[in-house]
């Protein structure tokens, strides 16, 4: 019902992902100077964490603890197991007999 302006120097928004309850939400920008927005109060006040990619989609799992960003010009995956604060990066492989 209600919205409220934030303003980002962000060159690009590509994908927002919030938790069930809406508290934890991130946000990823693309471009080459591309980053990663977190907020843990219902999108009131918002943080950058400081990993630049082009980054292209981002996942949580419903309680937030859980995070998945994906860039297009990489094969790396980026988790985080803390609500967005920290991140970890995961090569994902082109060998599709791995999943057989």
């Amino acid at each position: 019902n209600t919205w409220t302006p934030t303003a980002f120097n962000s060159p690009s928004w590509e994908a927002i992902s919030l938790s069930s309850s809406g508290q934890y939400q991130t946000a990823v920008s693309s471009g080459t100077n591309g980053l990663i927005y977190i907020s843990s109060d219902f999108g009131a006040s918002w943080s950058i964490v400081s990993i630049i990619n082009d980054w292209q989609a981002v996942c949580m799992s419903s309680s937030g603890q859980y995070q998945t960003c994906c860039s297009q010009f990489s094969n790396l995956v980026y988790v985080s197991t803390n609500y967005g604060v920290n991140w970890n990066s995961v090569v994902i492989t082109n060998n599709y007999n791995n999943f057989k």
